[in-house]
């Protein structure tokens, strides 16, 4: 399904809004902008929120007095129910299948990956400039890769956004989408 806009609607909201209590990781989460996403929402949520980010946003992140427990590293212990929010971070990541093997050991009710590239080619790794002269690696999914990479999860819901990218030299053309994975066994 195609989404008229270019970018995602704010997904996380949308998972978070079925509990009365739950907690967050947001992964890559920057300047915890899901939980402003939540905040500017309005559902009524008690949410636990950790954010998972570099070490200087979480010394920038410490120094407002805001409910966030922000950390470099995945934490070890959470209290459930837990929903994994990757957004668009999971392309940056260089050992993703390992990484998506940790965020399943939370046994989480809901993974949503956000803005992400997707393609139906093998999934390749291609150079984003970001900036004026700084460039990145970032891979493009095959979305059966992803999905098989996702044990025990099934996506749920998946939506393409109008932003098809061409790269130079990309071995196919990717369109952004956003998922979310919810247990194989659930209702969701």
């Amino acid at each position: 399904r195609n989404w008229p806009g270019p970018y995602a609607i704010d997904l996380l909201p949308l998972v978070v809004a079925d509990y009365t209590e739950v907690t967050v990781i947001d992964v890559g989460g920057g300047a915890a902008t899901g939980l402003s996403q939540i905040a500017s929402s309005g559902i009524d949520t008690w949410v636990h929120y950790i954010l998972v980010e570099t070490q200087a946003m979480c010394t920038a992140i410490s120094r407002f007095d805001a409910p966030i427990m922000a950390m470099p590293d995945l934490p070890t212990v959470v209290k459930p129910p837990v929903i994994i929010n990757v957004a668009s971070t999971l392309q940056y990541i260089e050992g993703w299948r390992h990484k998506l093997k940790q965020f399943i050991t939370y046994s989480p009710e809901a993974i949503i990956i956000s803005n992400t590239p997707v393609s139906e080619h093998l999934t390749y790794a291609r150079c984003q400039t970001n900036g004026r002269n700084r460039r990145i690696p970032a891979w493009c999914f095959n979305q059966l890769e992803l999905d098989n990479a996702l044990q025990g999860y099934r996506r749920r819901y998946y939506i393409e956004h109008n932003q098809s990218l061409r790269h130079k030299n990309a071995p196919a053309p990717s369109v952004q989408a956003s998922m979310i994975y919810y247990p194989a066994s659930s209702s969701r």
